[in-house]
């Protein structure tokens, strides 16, 4: 079945792409809203880590000829002549998976990467990494030896979970390395990688389309990035691996980093004079905990995703310094007192349960100090006290989301709900149906009681 596109409109917030099919239409419709960095206070604003499925059409609308091979086009039609349409961000993410094999196919067995505490070539890494992660290693090997000329190298963790880019390598990160260990071991105990079903699975040539699903075959990259000026390369390479990133990364030069789920990669600046009340280890902490999350579970509930990394700094630290979106001033007791004031928040209502409002109340698009310090408590409480169940709270809301982000229109016709999050009363109704009826006023206990609480 041939498929013609129509020239995108914009209408009152909305991309529409109108696809004419032999006997039917097909309107595809995704939010268009301005993604924003994330980072720590003095210059954060936003969150891009929804940007994958926030794409508008005319982002999307690639020269088959020039950016997949013909045998890329030959599939791409025989699909679609099954009737089967992919939804923007799949033809985001094969564009993505393509071009990582093309910049990749020449130079697969010459760069260096640090692992093991000696220089392996692509070739000598473990078995075990998929043809994708190859790929995603072999793309900022051509950044790192051709665009800085050898200034950045890369280095694995000794699990070779994890891709790190910075201005030193080996042993002299040999402290980012401890933190990468630690932040990996705490996320194995807590939500490790669950067995999703294949349809939940966001990942190259899927014909569902990437709904904000787990990512298995996908390599965290973590890019520790020296200076504005490198912060700027950064997003050029990005913009040129996945095109339809361009228009954030115009804004992303002005933040100090972000965590991205398509590709999967998260960076952060490890020095500005600009920032003030800033700490680099926390950055690694807090991001490498939403990468793995984006990684293993998809995207999850704001509250959760952030609330989880925030843990993770907790956890690790008894302090937090990472705020996602925070502007203004940041004073520096506020880093080791969120369990102070989040007791203080609710010591007058140790009878009334948390509400779903409250629960739910952080979003993506700004930093509240009362939304911030719940989504903490809330999450430190599944973290702490409900480890064993965790991963099953994130496997049924990320289930919820792939259901809920593809609207079926009837008579073979469906559409993406790009900025689909699951309603809180049904993100309520999954901690219930997991952790008991009343997991809400166990939450509250919690936050009163602090280190003394016990379920």
């Amino acid at each position: 079945m041939w498929v013609l596109a129509n020239p995108c409109a914009f209408r009152e917030g909305v991309w529409t792409r109108s696809v004419v099919e032999v006997g039917a239409t097909v309107e595809l419709q995704s939010l268009h809203r301005n993604a924003r960095g994330t980072g720590a206070p003095m210059r954060s604003k936003g969150d891009p880590s929804t940007l994958a499925t926030h794409v508008s059409p005319s982002q999307m609308r690639y020269d088959l000829r020039s950016r997949i091979t013909q045998t890329s086009i030959s599939r791409s039609l025989t699909l679609l002549c099954l009737g089967l349409w992919a939804a923007p961000a799949v033809l985001a993410q094969a564009s993505l998976t393509t071009r990582n094999a093309q910049e990749s196919s020449s130079v697969r067995d010459e760069h260096v990467v640090h692992f093991g505490g000696r220089k392996a070539t692509l070739a000598d890494l473990p078995e075990s990494l998929s043809e994708t992660a190859r790929e995603t290693i072999a793309s900022w090997a051509n950044w790192a030896d051709g665009d800085q000329d050898g200034r950045y190298a890369l280095t694995m963790d000794e699990s070779a979970r994890v891709l790190i880019l910075a201005r030193k390598s080996g042993s002299n990160l040999r402290s980012e390395l401890k933190l990468v260990k630690d932040v990996l071991e705490w996320s194995d105990a807590r939500f490790p990688a669950a067995a999703l079903d294949a349809a939940d699975v966001g990942r190259p040539g899927s014909t569902e389309g990437y709904t904000g699903g787990a990512l298995p075959d996908h390599l965290p990259v973590l890019l520790l990035v020296d200076g504005d000026e490198d912060l700027g390369a950064v997003l050029e390479h990005l913009a040129r691996l996945a095109p339809y990133l361009a228009s954030w990364t115009t804004e992303a030069r002005t933040q100090n980093g972000f965590v991205l789920p398509l590709p999967l990669v998260g960076a952060y600046l490890t020095k500005d004079k600009r920032l003030k009340e800033w700490s680099p280890e926390h950055e690694l902490l807090n991001r490498l905990t939403r990468l793995l999350l984006l990684q293993r579970f998809g995207q999850q509930p704001e509250w959760i995703s952030q609330g989880l990394a925030w843990e993770m700094e907790w956890d690790h630290a008894g302090s937090i310094w990472s705020y996602a979106r925070r502007e203004g001033f940041v004073y520096a007791s506020e880093h080791d007192s969120w369990d102070d004031r989040l007791r203080r928040a609710f010591s007058d209502r140790k009878d009334k349960p948390l509400t779903a409002s409250e629960l739910c109340a952080l979003d993506r698009g700004g930093f509240e100090a009362d939304a911030a310090l719940v989504a903490w408590g809330a999450s430190a409480f599944l973290a702490r006290h409900h480890a064993s169940e965790l991963g099953q709270v994130l496997s049924l809301l990320a289930a919820d989301r792939k259901a809920g982000a593809r609207k079926d229109l009837g008579n073979g016709r469906w559409t993406l709900v790009p900025d689909y999050v699951t309603p809180p009363e049904k993100q309520v109704q999954i901690l219930r149906d997991v952790l008991g009826p009343d997991v809400l006023s166990q939450m509250v206990a919690s936050f009163v009681k602090g280190k003394s609480y016990r379920p």
